[in-house]
């Protein structure tokens, strides 16, 4: 079924759906799902993808399959990149019966409802459901400061859903769901019994029955390009695959690297094409890619340090064979 916009004679009323979710938690595997859904069922979307300083990074796996990708990069939309974004969603208002908006990992989503307030009375569109997507094994992982970003997203999410469920390491869902609705201030928190990589038809449905609503939380406010620093780096060499694990292994070991929260991009393989990167504070996946840019995006507590910089070209000379 396509994704193309409707008519203009068949204009729909649109509803615009946040799936947000801290950095890595696994938001871009759930919408491939919800998108796979959406086309088996006739509904037409847009996906609308913000990445904090990573350039089409998340972008590439969906446009792998879906033509409606749209891309604000190099900032957050609840901040520096807010007017971009707005004035977006008011130009897909009306086409589609669905957006999709998937923020950056940092996102404040308090600004999601302002923002939804003013295309709902310039465009007639509506809030969708608001998701956040959680990876369990991180929760005892996360800071202050990363902390308080999730409690922000918390704050209008209609429903929490638990990634990664599949993965080794998963602790008590139990005791995460406490801590959430404590952290929501909200002992009625709704979180989805089924596990995102198990999604069926009827959990999607009863999404799509479900309208956002802010939660009075007192939030503390952030400051997000005082918090958090995107640098990259372009490797001047090609790798195996063992060279990049060993790699990211080393480089993650100890010392400055603990305030690495995410690390994602793709580098040359020396066999030709490419390798993906996507680690986050659990894990670190790597997987082959056919195209890329050959750029390292490091997301990162606090102002990048020069001792990184250092390590990180220490260990591109001494790659074993």
């Amino acid at each position: 079924m396509s994704t193309e916009p409707a008519d203009a004679r068949t204009a729909c009323r649109t509803h615009v759906d946040l799936i947000s979710g801290f950095l890595g938690a696994g938001k871009t595997t759930f919408i491939q799902k919800y998108c796979a859904w959406l086309r088996e069922e006739g509904i037409s979307f847009a996906v609308v993808e913000n990445e904090f300083g990573a350039v089409g990074v998340d972008a590439a796996a969906l446009k792998a399959s879906y033509a409606d990708i749209h891309e604000l990069s190099g900032g957050c939309i609840c901040c520096s990149m807010l007017p971009n974004f707005t004035v977006l969603l008011l130009k897909l208002a009306g086409r589609y019966d669905r957006i999709i908006v998937e923020p950056s990992g940092i996102f404040d989503a308090t600004s999601f409802f302002e923002i939804m307030e003013l295309v709902r009375a310039r465009s007639g569109a509506e809030r969708g459901f608001c998701a956040t997507i959680v990876d369990p094994r991180c929760l005892c992982r996360l800071q202050e400061e990363e902390l308080c970003v999730l409690q922000s997203q918390l704050a209008g999410s209609s429903s929490v859903i638990y990634s990664k469920c599949d993965l080794p390491e998963l602790p008590e869902l139990a005791v995460c769901g406490e801590f959430l609705r404590a952290l929501a201030e909200d002992g009625a928190l709704q979180i989805m019994e089924t596990p995102a990589h198990l999604m069926r038809q009827n959990d999607f449905g009863t999404l799509l029955e479900q309208r956002a609503v802010l939660r009075p939380v007192a939030l503390k406010k952030l400051n997000h390009a005082a918090l958090f620093h995107c640098p990259s780096c372009k490797p001047d060499v090609t790798f195996t695959r063992a060279q990049l694990e060993w790699f990211l292994t080393r480089f993650l070991e100890g010392g400055a690297a603990r305030d690495i929260l995410r690390i994602k991009g793709t580098v040359r393989a020396a066999g030709g094409g490419y390798f993906a990167v996507n680690c986050t504070v659990c894990d670190c996946m790597v997987e082959e890619a056919e195209t890329g840019y050959g750029i390292l995006y490091f997301i990162m507590r606090g102002s990048p340090t020069a001792e990184l910089r250092v390590r990180m070209d220490a260990l591109f000379s001494s790659l074993p064979a």
